[in-house]
């Protein structure tokens, strides 16, 4: 099932990464003076990127081939519901993308990035004028970015026929952040941290309702809520208790500025928080 989930970020982040190198390209064109060789570095990343794409296109439909072809299901009813929707997502994208349509983008880049460069025998200038390769550059941009659009809409439409889980919140939430796929920052584990960030204010902030502790701030309300655990003998650790001097560069980080920490702020999160949230629901009880 790892090849499930490889084969579901590597799509994902070609189409993020592809829609990309379409803005950059078209914002260049509107600049002025129109920079040949920065656009054309920018046609080069596109058309590598749509390589790797029809590439990882070909990978998931050998994985759907390989698979059952009901397993996307099954898992669902086994209450995999991550990997069933990973593996639906990559089983309609599949399904609707066609790797000779990509190649035919492909080549259309290649003959425009030559045709940048080219030049007249006789007195060196350019072969093709600014104003035409502008023109046909956003034609193809523009078709690409259709096209792209046309194969989501199609395989979200073929995957909650299959699957019947358009209204599932899981669901909703991964098709929501494919969506954000060009804002590569916005991706699972942001929402993840996200979760947990908005969880914690959202606890601490109904448990000290619930037990009369008031402060002017959430940091001082989780200052005198950690004060009441222990005085109730519950066990705080360092980490615990440092939450409230975290809590506000973190969510700035990730709600605000939409980033992801790393490895080790990444795992105190969902260490901590989890951990912390279990122990203000037992002073609750206790109360």
């Amino acid at each position: 099932m790892s090849d499930v989930i490889t084969i579901y970020k590597k799509i994902k982040e070609k189409f993020g990464a592809v829609r990309n190198h379409i803005s950059k390209i078209e914002n260049i064109i509107f600049e002025s003076p129109f920079d040949r060789r920065k656009v054309g570095f920018q046609v080069y990343q596109l058309k590598t990127t749509l390589k790797t794409l029809k590439t990882t296109i070909e990978e998931s439909r050998d994985l759907s081939i390989s698979s059952q072809k009901n397993l996307g299901r099954e898992l669902w009813q086994k209450g995999e519901k991550g990997k069933a929707i990973f593996y639906g997502i990559i089983e309609g994208i599949s399904e609707i993308t066609d790797p000779k349509k990509i190649e035919s983008f492909i080549y259309s880049l290649g003959t425009k990035a030559y045709n940048l460069t080219e030049t007249r025998v006789s007195d060196g200038s350019y072969k093709y004028s600014d104003e035409r390769l502008k023109g046909e550059l956003l034609e193809i941009t523009s078709s690409l970015r259709n096209r792209l659009d046309l194969w989501e809409v199609k395989a979200s439409k073929s995957f909650s026929k299959v699957y019947g889980l358009e209204a599932d919140p899981i669901t909703s939430t991964i098709k929501f952040l494919w969506d954000l796929a060009d804002w590569p920052s916005l991706d699972e584990k942001w929402a993840c941290l996200a979760c947990h960030l908005a969880a914690l204010q959202i606890c601490v902030d109904k448990a000290c309702k619930q037990l009369g502790i008031q402060a002017k701030n959430f940091k001082g309300r989780v200052k005198n809520l950690v004060n009441l655990m222990q005085s109730r003998e519950i066990e705080i650790s360092d980490l615990e208790k440092d939450i409230h001097q975290r809590f506000y560069d973190y969510r700035n980080k990730v709600l605000h500025a939409g980033k992801v920490p790393g490895r080790k702020v990444y795992q105190y999160i969902l260490d901590e928080i989890p951990s912390f949230i279990k122990k203000i629901k037992r002073t609750l009880r206790d109360k």
